[in-house]
């Protein structure tokens, strides 16, 4: 696909090093070992973790939500997909 046909697309260099002396990146690749290990959206005690960030009743939820407000990102993206 000829993607100049579609956007305009303009040549645009960056510093690796320079952008990473202003911006944290932090990846958590999993949040509910035991759902990925069974496969489930369910953690080992019963519970969606995904649905669990409101009340934050277990352990998992409650880490993850520490962590976050270690560094109060100014932008964060969540990316998960479906069992």
């Amino acid at each position: 696909m000829d993607l100049a046909k579609y956007y305009t697309v303009k040549e645009d260099t960056r510093d690796v090093n320079n952008l990473l002396d202003n911006v944290i990146l932090i990846g958590c690749p999993t949040e509910n070992p035991d759902g990925r290990t069974s496969n489930a959206r369910q953690n080992g005690n019963g519970f969606d973790i995904n649905r669990d960030n409101m009340f934050q009743t277990q352990v998992e939820t409650q880490l993850m939500t520490e962590f976050i407000a270690k560094w109060n990102p100014a932008t964060m993206v969540e990316l998960h997909g479906f069992v």
